[in-house]
């Protein structure tokens, strides 16, 4: 089955291994029941306030559903496609969301506490005052991101793409940023106390009233 979505001009075709679609009502109810649902077409659904911790959603397709409030902690979302989707105030925490796709995600003020966001694409996603303390951003893409005033301390964006990112005010204390890419990046009055950043590419970046004093620059 074919999917593409047109949110702000995005179109991202794929292919699904779809075998239903649920109603609210059902989805909370597997949940509940521990049950499995991997791979399901989930595209626009509401979710708002939703108790789905710990839920299985490896692979879906939850593209344009609206997640806001919900509590999605120690849900295992890895492969996931959330392009576009409403998750502002979402609890992320814990969740495995590797490789997972958020581009074009409104994220303002989720949480996401030590999440694993490694490889995800987070490509001109909206994260303005999220909790990513802990979290692993391995390798993720966060090119045109919005991460302004995010906690961030003790994140690992270790080769993570961060250009054109908006960091202003964000907290990186302790972040790793070994080897990322943020060219370009806004980290205007930003935090980066602690922070490591031995081969990051800083062309272009904006430090205005950064807090970098005792940043590591090098081994």
């Amino acid at each position: 089955m074919q999917f593409s979505s047109h949110r702000h001009g995005v179109q991202a075709p794929r292919e699904y291994n779809l075998m239903s679609t649920y109603s609210r009502e059902e989805i909370l109810e597997k949940v509940f029941h521990d049950q499995d649902l991997s791979g399901r077409d989930l595209e626009g659904i509401s979710l708002i306030n939703a108790e789905l911790k710990g839920a299985r959603l490896e692979n879906a397709n939850l593209s344009l559903a609206n997640l806001n409030q919900a509590n999605l902690e120690h849900a295992s979302l890895d492969g996931a496609h959330l392009e576009g989707a409403e998750l502002e105030n979402t609890n992320l925490s814990y969740a495995k969301l590797s490789h997972s796709n958020f581009s074009y995600a409104n994220m303002n003020e989720a949480v996401l506490i030590k999440a694993d966001l490694e490889g995800a694409n987070l490509v001109d996603a909206v994260l303005t005052g999220a909790d990513l303390t802990g979290a692993n951003l391995k390798d993720a893409n966060l090119k045109g991101a919005n991460l302004a005033d995010a906690k961030m301390s003790g994140v690992n964006l270790e080769g993570a793409n961060l250009t054109d990112c908006l960091l202003n005010h964000a907290d990186l204390t302790g972040a790793n940023l070994l080897n990322a890419n943020l060219q370009g990046a806004v980290l205007a009055g930003t935090n980066l106390g602690k922070a490591y950043l031995k081969g990051a590419n800083l062309v272009g970046v904006n430090f205005e009233l950064a807090k970098i004093d005792d940043a590591q620059w090098s081994a």
